[in-house]
């Protein structure tokens, strides 16, 4: 039975790996350094005067000669590591005639990086690399990458502390302005007096018939009576008894009259 299922290496995408060990001859480096496109770089040298050992000039193109130059150069002073069509790498010192020369892409991206550190040509260096300014590796820029990613996760789970925090505050705050609305329970209100106000004015008044209603002829008697009985318990003393007696009055007063 014929399985139609792809393999998983069939798709793998080497380009990556493959570029790494791309040869270019020293004039086709020149001429994509130069901005010109692959496919068009065979047609640009053919056209170019071969100014001798490899060196080309084209009226259209400035700056291809002094390109070829420069990697000549450098690869004669050995800062640039050289080898030949077939893709093995010469010896140190070792002689290749300059036709034959050819740089690996890894290399060159290298030299270039290092010597013209401004200069960034798009068939070595991709878009992230060409943005960064020439002060800022790309070791650097990934490192900062992975640190902006981290701050990141940290102010998200700070928001998140922050929006519970702020709904619990939120939570106590309503309780507690929902504690502040209602009537204290370690002092009487408003009706606590009315009502011990008209306790004491029922005492000290006389009924229909001409009758005392109470045996006290006077509020001082009233407060008497309570610190001999009760004067031992906290909040009964003469002056307290006195200074409530004094607040249900004038609010049984006030209510009275707002009647």
């Amino acid at each position: 039975m014929q399985e139609n299922a792809t393999k998983p290496w069939e798709n793998q995408n080497c380009d990556s790996v493959l570029s790494h060990f791309t040869l270019y001859s020293v004039s086709m480096a020149a001429a994509l350094w130069c901005g010109i496109p692959p496919k068009e770089v065979d047609l640009y040298i053919n056209e170019s005067e071969d100014l001798g050992n490899a060196t080309y000039k084209h009226p259209l193109v400035p700056c291809l000669e002094p390109k070829c130059r420069a990697i000549h150069q450098a690869i004669a002073a050995g800062d640039l590591p050289c080898g030949r069509e077939h893709g093995g790498m010469a010896s140190p010192g070792e002689h290749v005639n300059p036709y034959r020369r050819h740089v690996k892409r890894s290399d060159l991206k290298d030299w270039i990086a290092q010597v013209f550190p401004s200069d960034k040509p798009a068939f070595l260096f991709d878009e992230v690399e060409r943005s960064l300014h020439p002060a800022v590796t790309l070791e650097a820029y990934q490192t900062l990458q992975t640190e902006l990613k981290s701050a990141n996760e940290r102010l998200k789970k700070a928001e998140r502390e922050y929006r519970k925090l702020r709904d619990e505050k939120n939570d106590i705050q309503k309780q507690l302005d929902q504690r502040l609305t209602l009537p204290s329970n370690d002092a009487p209100n408003k009706y606590d007096h009315i009502l011990i106000g008209a306790m004491l004015k029922l005492m000290l008044e006389h009924s229909n018939r001409g009758r005392n209603c109470s045996e006290f002829a006077s509020q001082s008697a009233i407060t008497t009576e309570i610190v001999d009985r009760f004067g031992g318990v906290h909040g009964l003393s003469e002056r307290t008894i006195n200074q409530k007696f004094a607040d249900a009055n004038r609010t049984l007063t006030e209510a009275k009259k707002a009647e």
